[in-house]
Formats: structure tokens, C-alpha cells, sequence
């Protein structure tokens, strides 16, 4: 684990019911360094799904800590 590397990523920040709601929903693409942070109030397990979504995703779950818990 090299804790010296470091990327910059743009993201849109979906913190509301409506914008975790829409997601990337009808975004035809996003760059390397692009993607969507959801902001919940408390760590729990939670599913996803992005409807009408035509690009591929990854998804990154990042605790309280700012740790990858899951890929």
C-alpha cells in the first residue's frame, strides 16, 4: 500500500434524495478522472442502481476515515 499516491478526481457530489435519486442518470460520459460521491448520513450497507445509465460504472464504498472498505 503505497499511502504516498495521490489523484486528483473531480466529482459531483449527490448529498439530497433527489441527486442521489438522479445519480449519473442520462450522462452519456465522464473522464478518467470523473465521477459521483453520495454522501449518506451514517455508514450502513447500501444498495445501488443507476437507471437510465449508459456508461460503465465502479463503485468505491469509503468510510467515516476516508477508507476503501469495499470495491
Amino acid at each position: 500500500r503505497n499511502r504516498n499516491w495521490r489523484q486528483i478526481v473531480h466529482v459531483r457530489i449527490a448529498i439530497t434524495d433527489k441527486e442521489q435519486s438522479d445519480g449519473l442518470k442520462n450522462i452519456d460520459k465522464l473522464f478518467d478522472n470523473e465521477g459521483m460521491l453520495f454522501v449518506f448520513d451514517k455508514e450502513d450497507q447500501v444498495s445501488m442502481w443507476m437507471e437510465d445509465t449508459t456508461i460503465p460504472l465502479d463503485v468505491i464504498f469509503i468510510d467515516e476515515d476516508y477508507n476503501v472498505v469495499k470495491v
